[in-house]
C-alpha cells in the first residue's frame, strides 16, 4: 500500500506496539524499558505502516534473546 504520512506522535505509536506484544514479552521473561523526552515525538508518518515496522522489530528482537 502506499503510505500516508500524517503528523504523529511517534511515542503514541511505540506503545501502541509494545502494548499489543505486552504478553510475548512478559512470557519470554524480557525486560523492556522505555526511554522517551518529555516532549512528543511528532512525524510524518504512515502510523499504520510504522507500526507493523516496530512490530516486526521488537518481535525479532525478542525472539532473538534467550
Amino acid at each position: 500500500m502506499k503510505p500516508r504520512p500524517v503528523r504523529t506522535d511517534l511515542h503514541n505509536v511505540l506503545n501502541e506496539v509494545i502494548a499489543v506484544l505486552d504478553e510475548d514479552i512478559k512470557k519470554r521473561d524480557v525486560t523492556l524499558v522505555r526511554s522517551f523526552t518529555q516532549e512528543p515525538a511528532m512525524v510524518m508518518i504512515d502510523p499504520n505502516q510504522m507500526k507493523q515496522v516496530f512490530l516486526n522489530l521488537i518481535m525479532n528482537s525478542v525472539q532473538a534473546l534467550k
